[in-house]
């Protein structure tokens, strides 16, 4: 999946919280070496999964918010000493820490390897080990595809082609669909009305005289339609390149 580092997620927050961030993703990583990490922007996740799928072979994920940084654990049945694990105990379950925080490290340690465990045994009664591609993406609320593309300009130069209604029309005609936030040099949040979905469209950094633009696009009811915007979004992200090279 196209997409973005960690890194780059976790750029527009404070300090700390990158540091507490990061600091939980090496443990998380050094429990489940074999865990596949994806950093999905829309839901500001660092996602810990097993090769196979990341919906049943799901493990934690790592979400940061403004003062502090949430640890979700995708299998309910992780077990924790009572007054630990926050949440209803039916899909997620999590551990809250702030900066400053000294973390449980044998704790985490513990809860991810029973999370492991348990997604192991979910994709071992869960069909074939690599499920197809649109399948793949399927999510409780729809499917869900991205896309992205690194352009030889700055931050700045990107963001006037993508975010003034009238500089996007140039690569992206006639969309159907409603701007709900713009934030210069950052992101789109949009309402896409056919097929009915949510799209999520951030701007980063990518080093020297380079900027990157990952587009999320989800809720989309169906796998035909998913697999349209798809292609969608690639041929508007291509035509986005050639006119800003």
């Amino acid at each position: 999946m196209a997409g973005i580092t960690a890194e780059q997620l976790l750029k527009p927050y404070d300090p700390a919280i990158r540091r507490l961030a990061l600091e939980l993703r090496g443990i998380v990583a050094k429990a489940a070496p074999k865990a596949e990490i994806t950093v999905y922007p829309g839901w500001r996740t660092i996602s810990f999964s097993l090769p196979g799928g990341t919906m049943k072979g799901g493990v934690c994920g790592i979400s940061p918010a403004k003062a502090h940084v949430n640890l979700y654990f995708m299998h309910a049945a992780v077990d924790a000493p009572k007054g630990k694990l926050q949440g209803s105990g039916t899909k997620l379950r999590r551990l809250t820490f702030k900066p400053g925080d000294k973390l449980p490290i044998t704790l985490i340690k513990d809860l991810v390897k029973q999370s492991v465990a348990h997604a192991g045994k979910a994709l071992a009664g869960g069909g074939p080990a690599r499920p197809r591609r649109a399948e793949k993406n399927r999510r409780e609320d729809g499917y869900e595809i991205s896309a992205s593309r690194t352009v030889p300009v700055s931050l700045a130069a990107l963001s006037k082609a993508v975010i003034p209604d009238a500089a996007r029309t140039k690569w992206l005609p006639d969309p159907p669909m409603t701007v709900r936030k713009a934030t210069p040099e950052k992101s789109l949040r949009i309402t896409w009305h056919e097929p009915a979905g949510n799209v999520d469209l951030y701007l980063y950094p990518a080093g020297a005289g380079k900027a990157k633009i990952v587009i999320q696009h989800g809720r989309i009811a169906t796998k035909a339609g998913a697999e349209a915007m798809r292609k969608m979004w690639g041929k508007a992200l291509d035509r986005l390149v050639k006119l800003m090279g």
